[in-house]
């Protein structure tokens, strides 16, 4: 069985490759339309909130994702390898986007002060969601070691553990320090 860092390297990549998806998407179509327009009103609605419930609503929401990735990663991965592609290219269209309605600077303000604790909680989390599916899936074959799978959710667990606690800075900084970022390039 792949250890961690194997998970956490297929993330990155999955991650990097969503990245270069949403920067080379063709601009308007159909999906990049509706997606975009999701995340408008998801924006819009949180937008009206008091910033101390939208800290917590951005935390819910990291963490709510997380734990859903993770229960549902036995069903062949599909979850947290589409978490991970998806989140990527949503990335790669707003660098897009922000780069061309303002500059590569605003588009940094506003993923960096967050992002560096978020990205990386992100991959740890997907990374422990995968290897969890996937230790689940060839558990089924390795009925001679016992107390196999009941090791690899605790290990991983405790992977989704760390992923979700970086997660409550995240959403502090997002919330606080990344909008007066922005201010400056205003």
């Amino acid at each position: 069985m792949a250890n961690f860092k194997t998970y956490l390297a297929a993330s990155a990549v999955l991650f990097g490759l969503g990245i270069l998806l949403g920067i080379y998407s063709p601009p308007g179509s159909g999906f990049m339309t509706q997606e975009k327009s999701t995340l408008e009103e998801m924006v819009n609605l949180l937008a009206g909130l008091p910033p101390l419930l939208l800290a917590i609503a951005i935390l819910l929401k990291n963490i709510i994702a997380l734990a859903f990735s993770f229960a549902f990663s036995p069903l062949l991965g599909i979850l947290p390898v589409l978490t991970l592609v998806i989140n990527g290219w949503l990335v790669g269209v707003v660098a897009v986007e922000a780069t061309k309605q303002y500059s590569l600077g605003y588009f940094l303000a506003g993923v960096l002060p967050h992002g560096v604790i978020e990205i990386p909680a992100l991959l740890i989390g997907e990374a422990a969601a995968m290897a969890f599916g996937v230790s689940l899936f060839f558990g089924i074959f390795r009925k001679n070691e016992p107390g196999y799978l009941a090791a690899s959710f605790k290990k991983n667990l405790r992977y989704l553990l760390i992923a979700m606690a970086l997660m409550v800075p995240a959403a502090l900084i997002e919330t606080f320090v990344t909008p007066l970022a922005l201010g400056l390039f205003k």
